[in-house]
């Protein structure tokens, strides 16, 4: 019994000395970004800015989501604005996105009168910029890693 004891203490000592894991580098860019999302609508640009903007790297392709957004002061309500499946490419800490043809949702419904047509964007160095059309309506973001 006294050899059992023995043992499991050393063996506790032994975990109390080992050390932690360094921690490693990574060029996930998944995540969640601040930054301002600029609406050119009828001939105005409209500046939506503290917006939140999540980035998620999938299987089949990243997931985009802008929250709680009006586009345009005439919209009554905010939004939260899902695109999915959009391909990717990552070269080395830069990951660079593109789309064309994508139908975002609202909630679980399509937003078709609304399709993304022209995206583009880059996420690194905690940075994240894209730029595309809802239907007719030339739109951009730029933010910063929320920590």
């Amino acid at each position: 019994m006294k050899r059992i004891l023995a043992f499991l203490l050393a063996l506790t000592a032994l975990a109390a000395c080992s050390k932690d894991p360094e921690p490693v580098a990574t060029t996930d860019t998944s995540g969640q970004y601040r930054g301002t999302v600029s609406v050119d609508y009828e001939d105005t640009v409209y500046d939506n800015e503290n917006i939140l903007v999540s980035l998620k790297e999938e299987e089949g392709g990243l997931t985009l989501m802008i929250y709680d957004i009006k586009f345009v002061p005439q919209m009554p309500l905010t939004v939260t604005v899902t695109i999915k499946g959009i391909p990717f490419y990552r070269y080395g800490d830069r990951l660079e996105f593109s789309g064309d043809n994508i139908v975002p949702y609202s909630g679980i419904l399509p937003f078709k009168s609304r399709t993304v047509y022209g995206l583009e964007g880059v996420a690194r160095d905690k940075e994240l910029m894209f730029s595309l059309r809802f239907g007719d309506s030339p739109t951009r973001f730029h933010g910063s890693l929320a920590e």
